[in-house]
């Protein structure tokens, strides 16, 4: 199993052009070396399951929807519609030349 030094936190330090207090590069060795264990444990299993093909699987249960069709007494309650659609405020302006749209 592989372990993360200090010599290798301070070379990424380096190559990242990040400074780290003693404490940050004790407390980030921790990290690293957990995230290392749960890299390598995921590779202990890597080849142990069966691989299934898509066209295998079924997505659904088999069941139909009967009944009618609620969707216009679901846009009565709707306070804004259009067509089929529920309006919805804007939540982020597009700007495109100085407008908002």
């Amino acid at each position: 199993m592989e372990k993360i030094t200090k010599e290798m936190l301070e070379q990424l330090a380096v190559l990242t052009k990040l400074s780290f207090s003693e404490e940050e590069k004790d407390k980030l060795l921790v990290d690293f070396q957990n995230m290392l264990d749960c890299m390598n444990k995921i590779r202990e299993f890597e080849g142990s399951y069966e691989k299934v093909e898509l066209d295998d699987v079924a997505f659904t249960n088999g069941e139909v929807v009967e009944g009618e069709d609620i969707s216009s007494e679901f846009l009565k309650n709707a306070p804004s519609v259009e067509d089929v659609y529920i309006k919805v405020p804007l939540a982020i302006a597009k700007q495109d030349m100085g407008e908002v749209l």
